[in-house]
């Protein structure tokens, strides 16, 4: 693959390439060579294939107008370094779901003047800031519902990551991979009991329903997404879907699914991931107002955790959750 790589860079004039690899192929390259970029290259794209990470050399090509990758992973630098590319228009980046990566937050001064569209499909959040792709008039998001929202838990990046700082936007698709999360969830559940009824402390709570909130939003997100695109300058058009497939494809993407905002709350799935977020809160709060807090020693909590912590709780879409709703 080395070889083919440094005989691509050669093609001084090549203008287009596409790789379409095997879905299941075990090949792992990375496309680096030790020779130059194909400098006139206009659009790349790789298919069907993850390589092992984003190619030095994209970052010379600075005639690129249309780039898809994937990647099994990426740092925050190599996405950044995309940014830099003067004339790219359209940018899909899918890294693997498994990839473990930092959290990326674009503003106005990280480049990307010139894209129009964006696909990101990747378990890591991003977050946009005032003046961030200021020319972006599409936009395509796939996050994992259960790995995302474990690395939302920060302000900055709680859903829907900042849309209304992209201020050219006419489209938006929310793809919300749920393969396998009534399993997390389940896990989560038994990790989290453990460890709260362990340290049964106001500050794990605390750790936890932060946690909570994130998922909350991610699970139950459907009004926030709604009131994003109705109060953006712009209005774009809204498309929300849940897949148990990952990646970006056209057909997925294509049209909203009618009545699918109503499928989502009424959802059973859903209904018995609120009703476990309840029990599980309830619990352990009726156990920490038996004890007292450990992060005061003896007698009655002082820290007021427990009572920010009730006060929290209250505001979560899951406590109005009720059996006769399975």
């Amino acid at each position: 693959m080395d070889d083919i790589v440094s005989s691509l860079c050669k093609l001084g004039h090549l203008h287009s390439l596409s790789i379409d690899g095997k879905a299941k192929s075990k090949l792992d390259f990375s496309m680096d060579s030790g020779g130059d970029a194909p400098t006139g290259l206009q659009k790349f794209e790789i298919t069907n294939h993850f390589i092992s990470k984003v190619p030095n050399w994209v970052r010379s090509l600075f005639n690129l107008q249309f780039l898809t990758l994937r990647v099994k992973e990426f740092e925050v630098d190599d996405f950044m370094a995309l940014g830099r590319l003067p004339a790219l228009v359209f940018l899909r980046l899918e890294a693997h779901k498994c990839f473990h990566g930092r959290r990326i937050s674009i503003s106005g001064a990280d480049g990307f003047q010139s894209l129009r569209h964006f696909d990101y499909c990747c378990a890591i959040p991003v977050t946009f800031k005032a003046g961030a792709m200021p020319k972006i008039n599409k936009l395509t998001l796939m996050f994992s519902i259960f790995k995302t929202s474990q690395l939302a838990t920060n302000e900055e990046f709680r859903f829907p990551f900042g849309v209304q700082h992209l201020t050219c936007l006419h489209s938006v698709c929310y793809l919300l991979y749920d393969h396998n999360f009534k399993k997390e969830f389940d896990e989560w559940i038994t990790e989290k009991r453990t460890q709260i009824m362990a340290h049964m402390s106001c500050e794990q709570l605390m750790s936890t329903i932060c946690e909570m909130e994130a998922m909350d939003q991610m699970y139950m997100g459907e009004h926030r997404m709604e009131a994003a695109a109705r109060t953006h300058l712009k209005s774009p058009k809204l498309t929300v879907r849940r897949t148990k497939e990952w990646g970006i494809s056209i057909s997925r993407t294509r049209g909203p699914i009618q009545g699918f905002i109503k499928y989502l709350s009424l959802n059973r799935e859903l209904t018995a991931v609120k009703l476990k977020l309840k029990r599980i809160t309830e619990g352990v709060i009726t156990e920490l107002s038996r004890n007292n807090c450990p992060l005061k020693g003896q007698g009655n909590c002082q820290c007021q955790g427990l009572l920010e912590a009730k006060a929290r709780l209250n505001t979560l879409s899951f406590n109005n959750a009720t059996s006769t709703s399975q």
